[in-house]
């Protein structure tokens, strides 16, 4: 971020996918998500591409077998780059 927020015409260009993985249901942070494409991303000239909420993850934010669809958006959301 140093070197966009260090540019002041803010010419310089990203894209960016976010991924969650969390312990808490899908959705619980979906706030939080739309504010952190926001700013800093957003803000500071990235194009965000999109975005995978991973929830209900485990303690240790592993995404289950059960979750293999999560797996895929996020492989799906990598082409996009």
């Amino acid at each position: 971020f140093y070197a966009i927020g260090q540019n002041p015409d803010k010419s310089l260009s990203g894209k960016a996918a976010l991924i969650f993985t969390e312990n808490q249901p899908e959705g619980t942070y979906e706030n939080y998500i739309e504010l952190t494409k926001a700013s800093p991303f957003a803000f500071m000239g990235y194009d965000v591409i999109g975005h995978v909420d991973a929830g209900s993850a485990g303690p240790a934010g592993i995404v289950k077998e059960e979750q293999a669809d999560k797996l895929k958006e996020a492989y799906e959301l990598g082409k996009k780059f």
